[in-house]
């Protein structure tokens, strides 16, 4: 692992409506509270430019130039810069203890090369299409641990395990840990800011590829923020909540106003680490006295996030919308997924029985290996970094 790695590029997706990044004397670069928006028309070329950190660090080199947009007027700034944290607490969110990110090998030459060459058949002028499933192995750059990434996977060093959802829905001691572990884990969580992969494939979508959905495993919004507009959420939104009695939807952030407001006491928990769903081990704490949020609207209903627990079926639209993307696309691509739960795997299946090539990039096993045309396992951040220099030769490559 060299000493020096590129972690930020810079993403410009047109005029948006909040306040410019700022520099944080702990962390670099930062970017506002992400906001429920989609942004505007994004202009025809994106450069990258690259942000330097040492690995372990956990802090940011400051820019030593910005690379713009083509067109760009002086004072113009990208609408998102896309930072990679680092395998570190203070890298990887407030409250956030140990590393999310796993000991992957940096990609071969030979695998940049084939990976680029794969992607160049979907290239807007070939007719070709790409669909894509990604999963938790994306987003741990932001600092969200996934569950099975060796060594650093919360299944793997930990003893967290996901909420069930008859477990939820039956038990108010379970809807009760829930929330309170969520009303701190959530602080941290809608603070997470795109990284290099997600900007990537956001650009593959805009520019450089034809792509037909990003179906994604993950609930952190993350693909939104960094301007992926073929979104196909499979397991929810967790910036979002339900009514379990009327349907009702709200803002998590409105749900997070009303928790603080319900449970004075539980402001200073101390949190363990977040997990990718929202969720957060905390240290000591006792539950039972947690007041859960209940619906503004029908003032009756407990609110659930909007997202699909362990156990619960993903709604026949949202599967079928994904069985059609796969069906209309010349190939999957999987990025950033074990494949272990068969809400996405089926896909994968699915894919393979009408004899189209599935290509996978993860480190670690597969449940779908035995079925790709392609296995790539590397550190998936600085493989898109150098496959996305190679698509856009006349953008300078980051350092």
């Amino acid at each position: 692992m060299p000493g020096w790695s590129s972690t930020a590029v810079g993403l410009a997706t047109g005029p948006r409506r909040s306040p410019q990044c700022t520099l944080s004397p702990g962390n670099g670069l930062v970017l506002p509270r992400p906001r429920l928006w989609h942004p505007s028309p994004p202009p025809a070329q994106v450069s990258a430019a690259p942000l330097l950190s040492r690995r372990g660090m956990g802090r940011l080199v400051p820019l030593s130039s910005y690379i713009g947009v083509p067109g760009e007027k002086e004072g113009q700034r990208p609408a998102h810069r896309l930072v990679q944290p680092e395998n570190s607490a203070d890298a990887a969110g407030s409250g956030t203890a140990g590393r999310t990110v796993p000991d992957a090998p940096l990609a071969s030459d030979e695998d940049v090369e084939r990976f680029a060459n794969f992607l160049r058949r979907f290239h807007p002028d070939t007719g070709q299409r790409l669909t894509m499933l990604t999963g938790a192995g994306v987003s741990t750059e932001s600092g969200l641990a996934d569950y099975r990434s060796p060594d650093v996977g919360l299944l793997n060093r930990t003893d967290h395990r996901p909420v069930q959802y008859l477990d939820f829905v039956k038990h108010l001691s379970t809807r009760q840990r829930y929330w309170c572990r969520s009303f701190h884990g959530f602080r941290t969580f809608r603070d997470k800011r795109p990284n290099v992969v997600h900007g990537f494939l956001a650009d593959l979508e805009r520019r450089l590829c034809r792509v037909d959905k990003v179906i994604t495993q993950n609930v952190d919004g993350l693909h939104g923020k960094a301007g992926s507009r073929r979104v196909v959420e499979l397991h929810g939104d967790n910036h979002q909540c339900v009514c379990m009695q009327c349907g009702a939807r709200c803002a998590r952030e409105t749900v997070q106003k009303q928790l603080l407001a319900r449970n004075p006491d539980f402001r200073a928990a101390e949190v363990a680490f977040d997990a990718p769903d929202g969720d957060a081990a905390l240290a000591d704490a006792d539950y039972s006295s947690f007041v859960v949020p209940r619906c503004a609207s029908c003032g009756e209903g407990e609110l659930k996030p909007a997202v699909v627990f362990f156990q619960e079926s993903v709604p026949r639209a949202v599967v079928d919308e994904c069985y059609a993307a796969v069906d209309s696309a010349d190939s999957l691509l999987v990025l950033g997924s074990s494949l272990t739960v068969y809400s996405g795997f089926r896909f994968v299946k699915r894919a393979v029985a009408a004899g189209k090539p599935v290509w996978i990039v993860n480190y670690g096993p597969t449940r779908g290996d035995p079925l790709a045309t392609v296995k790539i396992e590397a550190l998936l951040s600085d493989l898109a970094r150098r496959t996305w220099a190679q698509l856009q030769p006349s953008a300078p490559a980051p350092a």
